[in-house]
């Protein structure tokens, strides 16, 4: 579990589930994503992220406001393997519900994130599509380096404008 000044970043509650399912259905959420999920299919992500947490110590960690308890989305450190050179990695990556776009909210919880997995892991990396330019600019607030030699086409991306991939790093490696 992880605090920030506005915000709480905690595992997973079966009450979270409908609400992140409702942000899985938003098309503008899920532009960057080949298709919007069911509820059915957010459940079992839900489900997954919850166990990978309890299993691990680390994971996508639920974001709530502080101040109302209001489900944000979420932000944490997954292990993923994209198929490109450096793979598996650590990665970290976020994802928040429209409302809270524009707040800083992302860039507040990953960077708290980014503090912790950097005392844990040697490497951690960041990837979106290249188009993901919001995504991007957390990711060098956070203070992560864009590796233009890692850059790879995503072997499960189906939307041909998705399937072009940058990866960012932390500094120190």
């Amino acid at each position: 579990m992880f605090e920030t000044p506005r915000l709480l970043l905690r595992q997973w509650k079966e009450s979270d589930f409908e609400a992140f399912a409702d942000m899985n259905a938003d098309p503008e959420v899920m532009r960057f994503y080949d298709r919007v999920l069911s509820k059915q299919e957010s459940f079992e992500v839900a489900l997954r992220l919850q166990r990978t947490i309890a299993a691990n110590g680390h994971g996508l960690w639920v974001v709530e406001l502080k101040e109302n308890a209001t489900f944000l989305g979420f932000v944490g450190v997954s292990d993923q393997d994209f198929g490109f050179s450096a793979s598996p990695i650590k990665e970290i990556g976020w994802r928040l519900k429209r409302s809270a776009w524009g707040y800083g909210y992302a860039t507040e919880a990953a960077r708290e994130v980014f503090d912790d997995a950097k005392k844990r892991f040697d490497e951690i990396y960041s990837v979106t599509a290249k188009i993901n330019l919001k995504s991007r600019a957390v990711m060098e607030r956070i203070g992560l380096q864009y590796r233009p030699e890692l850059d790879f086409e995503h072997p499960r991306v189906a939307k041909l404008e998705l399937k072009e991939h940058v990866v960012y790093k932390n500094y120190a490696n």
